[in-house]
């Protein structure tokens, strides 16, 4: 029965032991990096800043809006917001809800050049949405092999509460 015991601990130690050949710093995404915005920065000012670094954006969420148009004005709304291409994905597509006595907007937006941007800025004044503060995360692209020297750049940014590399995820199930 010890041995059983002493087989069981030896096999379990062993299928949690590091590989000899496994990398020990952590893996992230070629090209890509984090910017974590407090609450308080809003859309407009990471895309100010990630334009003055001329970063590409590729993915910002979560983007939450509210306008006091009307509950009965929803379809209008809705037709316009679906039709941006930067902010609707079969996965994961933008909203229209009621709210009170107007509507709340939202979603994420994908690949955002400065014309997206611009398209997207004009809607907000065309919809009268006003932004709802929520810390929100902005991916980036950076120069491929400059990602820590990015992240080190701008980490004491005002506005962001973490810059980072965009990691990857490595589940493993047993």
């Amino acid at each position: 029965m010890r041995l059983l015991y002493l087989v069981l601990v030896v096999v379990m130690l062993a299928g949690c032991s590091k590989k000899e050949n496994e990398d020990i710093h952590p893996k992230f995404v070629p090209g890509e990096i984090i910017l974590g915005a407090e609450a308080s920065t809003t859309l407009v000012q990471l895309f100010a800043l990630a334009n003055s670094y001329k970063l590409p954006i590729k993915q910002v969420a979560p983007c939450l809006y509210t306008t006091t148009v009307s509950k009965d004005s929803a379809d209008y709304v809705k037709n316009i917001v679906m039709s941006k291409a930067y902010g609707n994905t079969p996965e994961w597509p933008m909203f229209v809800r009621a709210q009170g006595t107007g509507l709340q907007v939202g979603g994420r937006f994908l690949a955002m050049p400065l014309s997206a941007q611009q398209d997207w800025l004009a809607t907000v004044r065309q919809l009268r949405l006003q932004e709802v503060s929520i810390t929100k995360s902005c991916t980036v692209q950076v120069p491929v092999g400059e990602e820590l020297a990015y992240v080190a750049r701008l980490q004491a940014t005002p506005g962001l509460a973490f810059v980072q590399p965009n990691h990857y995820v490595q589940i493993t199930l047993h």
